[in-house]
């Protein structure tokens, strides 16, 4: 039993010795060479030895090892020298050709530069080779690898095919864009499914004429006057004949197989009628001559039709394709289209660039989810109405003043509109599923209508004459909005945008700077004004200067010129945003206004140069003046940090602050003013508490620890200049708070000093 088992395991070593040897060259197995299993193959290459050590999951392959390789790919790497791989003789699959995934990468980072293949010429296991984008001449060495099925070999400079004419397993051959005349080799290739021909020059396509497995043909960019004589490949179904000189496609005829011809790019100047092709599904016939299309109107089982770029007037002859789904008669010269009319199955549309002045003919098309129709002539878009699978429609840069009101289109999600003439846009108010609407370059001052489409996730209304944009503070789902080139109101910068910003947060939202004195302090309509205030803005984007008004006559203020020296207070430097008025009575609004100016030089014919002022007239602001004296309202802080403007720059917390100069360590307590704006995730968009407020608009946050030392928190201000708050009998303080209901019950005090203490 013991001798029976050790007889089988010998024989078992001997079979795997076999297996091994019979991937080695013939001159290893033999003994006809000086390489040996153990010895090291040597790569000429770095990067192609790199790839074949990471293949392998070995270090200096040897030859024994490079019988294990099966498959490589190495695109786009670099490589030079193909030395080492004949050691590789079970090889079956092989990519040397172009790295496709970063196609925009210089070719030096996604080619190979290989010239001589003549370490492939034993792979007799080979059949999948891609050797495409490299320098490669010469290819007799590919004649001996008969067990080839797809080869790849586009983008050379290959002239001479004779080295393929025994491939007889290949079924797939791709010889584009090399130098390539005589294509007499293939002809006894049947097996081929798949031949990609284009840019050769190629002058005499007979030798096709035997390849009866053929399926898909392509020859653009050959040079070819006529179609060829393939009416003896009985499989053909896909026919590329792109970029040719080709004026008649009557040669069609006769292809029981076809389903899809390209014919992109030729001389053609008509359709005639074609027979034996009943199974023509796909034909694209654009960037031609074509006026007459009247060949089309037997040919039933077409479903896609390309006829852009022609010189197309008339499109009767599409009434009698009812299979039709997809249809492109961009740029040509169409004025009627009402032989569209009957496509029931139609579902893709385009008639970009024509002279098309309505839709009427369309109203029954209830499959058609996309249309374009943009650069054309129309005026009226009722023929929209009833278009009930519509999805996508692209109207843009036509002639259209109004939209009507568009009913029955439960599943129009995208409209592009752009470049009209339109000013009233009511008629989208039944629009509630749209997501994208695309209005920029039209005369619309009135988008009240657009509260309803709150589904809106793009919305471009630059270039309009949009100046209130209240109503698009309901929105909550966008993620584009372009108000650019619009004179947008002031509410708009002020209260508006902030809130579209708050309630769709990482929207992407545009809009030209505030060209206004904007961001107003104390904000209009503010009350219990202190009677001393420092009033405040922020400057216009444009301005140079500010023109001040004040006082409390409202009509005065809103109206006044320079030329009223009790309203008009003064022109300011740029850098001067501020204004301290003399001292008010209590219990009294007043008004004012600030003007942004620059200036514009023009010069004369004569060449005397004129100085004239740009004026952005503000908006009349108001406050009114407490009945009591007020400590702070808190209504002046804003998150600006680097002005000084934060609430607890004034309000000295635990944290203090670092900039600006002079900073403030803080006071050391369990004590912090203001809600955090800055850590990722927070809840808060402003330092100072915005919702709960007692009157105003704005209240301060006081966060507070007590337990860990000094087991207090404490805050406090100190104003610069002696405060009196007895004035006018004043004998009562007052402070607001509300506490958390989360607090636990403690006591809170309240300690006022003066400078001694």
């Amino acid at each position: 039993m013991t001798r029976a088992r050790i007889s089988l395991s010998m024989r078992a070593i001997s079979l795997l010795i076999a297996v091994c040897l019979a991937g080695f060259p013939a001159e290893a197995r033999h003994g006809g060479g000086t390489e040996t299993p153990e010895d090291t193959v040597y790569f000429a290459d770095p990067i192609l030895k790199a790839l074949v050590e990471a293949q392998l999951g070995v270090t200096d392959p040897t030859v024994a090892d490079m019988v294990f390789l099966k498959e490589l790919s190495a695109a786009g790497r670099g490589i030079t020298d193909l030395t080492g791989l004949e050691y590789a003789t079970n090889l079956a699959s092989l990519n040397l050709g172009e790295f496709f995934y970063y196609w925009n990468w210089p070719p030096e980072l996604r080619t190979n530069q290989i010239q001589d293949i003549s370490p492939l010429s034993g792979l007799t296991r080979l059949k999948s080779l891609d050797l495409s984008n490299n320098q490669i001449t010469d290819i007799s060495a590919l004649s001996g690898l008969t067990a080839l099925e797809t080869l790849t070999l586009y983008v050379n400079q290959i002239t001479d095919i004779s080295a393929l004419s025994g491939l007889s397993n290949l079924t797939s051959l791709d010889l584009e864009h090399n130098q390539i005349t005589d294509l007499t080799p293939l002809s006894g290739l049947t097996n081929i499914k798949s031949l990609e021909l284009s840019s050769n020059p190629i002058a005499d396509t007979s030798a096709l004429s035997t390849l009866t497995g053929l399926e898909s043909l392509t020859l653009s960019r050959t040079g070819l006057t006529t179609i060829p004589a393939l009416t003896d490949l009985p499989n053909l179904a896909f026919l590329d004949l792109v970029g040719n000189q080709i004026t008649d496609i009557s040669g069609l005829s006769g292809m029981p197989a076809i389903e899809t011809v390209t014919l992109f790019g030729n001389r053609i100047t008509s359709i005639p009628a074609l027979s034996g092709v009943p199974n023509l599904q796909a034909l694209g016939l654009g960037v031609n001559q074509i006026t007459d299309i009247s060949g089309l109107s037997g040919l039933t089982s077409l479903t896609i039709v390309d006829l852009t770029n022609n010189q197309i007037t008339a499109i009767g002859a599409l009434t009698d394709l009812p299979n039709l789904f997809y249809m492109d008669l961009q740029n040509n010269q169409i004025t009627d289209i009402s032989g569209l009319a009957g496509l029931p199955n139609l579902i893709f549309l385009f008639l970009n660039r024509n002279r098309i002045e309505n839709l009427d003919a369309l109203s029954d098309l209830s499959k058609l989810r996309f249309m374009e129709v943009a650069t054309n002539q129309i005026t009226d878009i009722s023929g929209l109405s009833g278009l009930t699978s519509l999805e996508t429609v692209d109207l843009s840069y036509n002639q259209i003043e109004a939209i009507p009101a568009l009913t029955d289109l439960p599943n129009l999600r995208s409209i592009d509109i752009k470049n009209n003439r339109i000013t009233d846009i009511t008629g989208l108010a039944g629009l509630t599923v749209l997501v994208s609407l695309d209005l920029a370059n039209n005369d619309i001052n009135d988008v009240t209508v657009l509260s309803g489409l709150t589904s809106l996730r793009s919305l471009n209304l630059s270039n309009n004459l949009i100046e209130d944009i209240s109503v698009l503070t309901s929105h909550q789902k966008l993620d584009l909005l372009d108000l650019l080139y619009n004179p947008l109101d002031e509410n708009a910068y002020v209260y508006n945008l902030p809130a579209i910003e708050a309630s769709n947060p990482g929207t992407e939202i545009y809009y030209d700077p505030c060209p206004w004195a904007c961001e107003r302090r104390p904000y209009a309509g503010a009350g219990d004004i202190t009677n001393t205030p420092v009033l405040r803005w922020t400057a216009g984007a444009w301005a140079a200067v500010h023109d001040v008004y004040f006082g409390r006559d409202k009509e005065l203020v809103a109206n006044t010129t320079t030329a009223d020296t009790e309203i008009y207070r003064g022109r300011q430097e740029l850098d001067m945003v501020m204004y301290e008025p003399e001292t008010l009575d209590w219990g009294t609004t007043y008004y004012w206004r600030i003007d942004e100016v620059n200036f514009i030089t023009v010069e004369a014919e004569d060449g005397t140069e004129d100085v004239n002022e740009i004026v952005w007239k503000g908006q009349t602001w108001s406050f009114t003046t407490a009945e009591f004296i007020v400590g702070d309202d808190f209504e002046l802080y804003t998150n600006n940090r680097d002005a000084g403007q934060a609430v607890f720059q004034e309000w000295i917390d635990g944290l203090g602050f670092s900039k600006p100069e002079p900073n403030n360590p803080g006071n050391g307590t369990g004590s912090i003013v203001g809600h955090d704006i800055w850590t990722q995730g927070t809840p808060h968009k402003t330092i100072v508490e915005t919702s709960i407020v007692h009157a105003g608009r704005q209240s301060m946050p006081l966060y507070y620890n007590n337990t860990d030392e000094p087991y207090y928190s404490q805050t406090y201000r100190t104003w610069p200049a002696p405060q009196d708050w007895t004035l006018n009998g004043m004998d009562t303080f007052e402070l607001y708070f509300r506490g958390a209901s989360d607090n636990g019950p403690g006591q809170l005090y309240l300690s006022i000093e003066d400078d001694a203490g």
